[in-house]
């Protein structure tokens, strides 16, 4: 099929404007750059001169150079003088007495460390065959213990709603509590 000539005419005097507005729209985003205009001084010694009333300037000529002492001594991460931000000293408590404490028993240390954590406590379940349970899962697998049951030297003792607690058969004082959690 053949385009007529009218409509080819149109067109071309569409894409003229077309293309010219194209290309201002690009001209405008690129990017500018421009040189940095390098002042040249008129004669060779003129720069400290002119220098001179303009300290900041004048910090200018030393730009690759470390600075003196005095201005080295700053905090890196604060930027904070350090004749100014005295370093302080972490307190430590003096002891209450001056008798040394006790050293742990490594027996207690491994009994604690065998305490039943691997069980989590559900609650508890009241039967008539079997009396009061203790429901526990350990990992993936249901358990039940009565109460009085003993597991890995750890007896339990208590059960409760909430709670369910275990003493340890070699150190009476030592108990180990699991918490029931509601959103289980």
């Amino acid at each position: 099929m053949r385009v007529p000539t009218e409509v080819r005419r149109m067109l071309r005097l569409a894409a003229i404007p077309a293309f010219g507005v194209l290309g201002f729209f690009l001209f405008r985003s690129a990017p500018t750059t421009r040189r940095a205009s390098t002042a040249q001084p008129s004669q060779a010694g003129s720069w400290p001169l002119a220098l001179q009333g303009l300290p900041r300037l004048q910090n200018l000529q030393r730009a690759g150079e470390l600075p003196t002492d005095g201005g080295m001594r700053r905090d890196l991460f604060l930027f904070e003088d350090a004749r100014t931000a005295p370093v302080s000293k972490p307190h430590v408590p003096a002891p209450a007495s001056d008798e040394p404490l006790p050293a742990p028993d490594p027996d207690r240390i491994l009994a604690l460390a065998s305490a039943p954590r691997g069980l989590r406590y559900l609650g508890f379940l009241r039967g008539a065959p079997a009396g009061l349970l203790a429901a526990f899962m350990a990992g993936e697998e249901p358990l039940t213990l009565p109460p009085g049951a003993d597991r890995n030297g750890w007896r339990l003792v208590a059960v409760a709603e909430e709670a369910a607690t275990f003493r340890n058969q070699r150190f009476p004082d030592l108990t180990f509590t699991l918490h029931a959690k509601g959103d289980s």
